[in-house]
């Protein structure tokens, strides 16, 4: 199962899968979830570092609709979260 579940700002659900070192058995996990889990896997979110990754290029061979990348979300907050990791 992806990392964690959350409702967004229309209340929808939304599966979260963070990416950073993609591990081989990490591909298949996925891949079952997908032909296991239709419906839910359209509501997967997949986080990695940046366009360039592995694990990136795998969420949009799978067919991940909405891709969001780590070095994205840490310009727009680390200067808002105190104690942000570097």
């Amino acid at each position: 199962t992806p990392d964690f579940k959350v409702l967004n700002w229309n209340n929808e659900e939304k599966w979260i899968e963070i990416k950073g070192y993609l591990k081989p058995g990490d591909k298949s996990k996925l891949n079952r979830w997908k032909k296991f889990f239709p419906e839910e896997f359209n509501k997967l979110i997949g986080i990695c570092g940046s366009e360039n990754t592995a694990s990136c290029k795998f969420f949009r061979k799978l067919g991940v609709k909405e891709i969001i990348f780590f070095n994205d979300i840490k310009k727009k907050y680390k200067t808002l979260i105190p104690f942000w990791e570097s």
